[in-house]
């Protein structure tokens, strides 16, 4: 079961982003804002943890600088997110592909005897 709120050393976990870089991008990326509890700590939800991941596609993967991050993500066709679900999902059918062929290339895949008969 998913959790509603996660703690910002969870998320780093998650999204392989040090709390530093996510404390600073919360202060330059404009709609990176999670809730903060009556204490002070950050609580990030689904939605704060899809743009984060949004945030690292655009830094890391097309080279845009979080100044070009904000313009990109407040274009109202914003496309990123989209690309970050489909890649996440061809990754995961890449690791299921990736397990059948281990599989095939076991000795004791192929020992079972098909007979066909005429």
């Amino acid at each position: 079961m998913e959790k509603l709120f996660y703690g910002i050393s969870e998320v780093s976990k998650m999204t392989k982003v040090p709390v530093s870089t996510l404390r600073f991008w919360e202060s330059q990326v404009d709609k990176l804002k999670p809730s903060k509890s009556n204490g002070g700590t950050r609580r990030y939800d689904k939605d704060d943890i899809d743009m984060i991941e949004n945030v690292k596609y655009l830094t890391e993967v097309c080279g845009y600088t979080l100044e070009g991050v904000n313009k990109r993500l407040n274009n109202r066709f914003n496309d990123v997110d989209m690309r970050v679900k489909l890649m996440k999902k061809l990754i995961g059918i890449r690791t299921e592909l990736q397990e059948i062929r281990k599989e095939l290339n076991e000795p004791t895949a192929l020992q079972e005897e098909v007979i066909i008969e005429k």
